[in-house]
């Protein structure tokens, strides 16, 4: 778990088992610098979508945008 780099103070919390889907893989560099694949995209709160690469958040463009609104091909509404 892990706090949201936007600031909204909303934790963090992904699926690293195999069993899910999506599930996010953690690698550690050897200076102990996390990268996160793949992407994080939160569907709810501040809509927030990055990137962790060695230790570093990296923002995309959509960011703050609904995920089904960005990329309704990929990504329907929850109820």
């Amino acid at each position: 778990m892990f706090r949201c780099p936007c600031g909204c103070g909303d934790m963090i919390s992904l699926p690293m088992q195999p069993p899910h889907n999506p599930r996010w893989r953690l690698s550690l560099s050897a200076a102990g610098r996390a990268t996160l694949s793949p992407s994080v995209w939160r569907n709810k709160g501040c809509m927030s979508h990055f990137w962790i690469r060695d230790g570093r958040v990296y923002w995309t463009r959509d960011t703050g945008t609904e995920p089904w609104l960005a990329r309704p091909d990929r990504y329907s509404k929850r109820a």
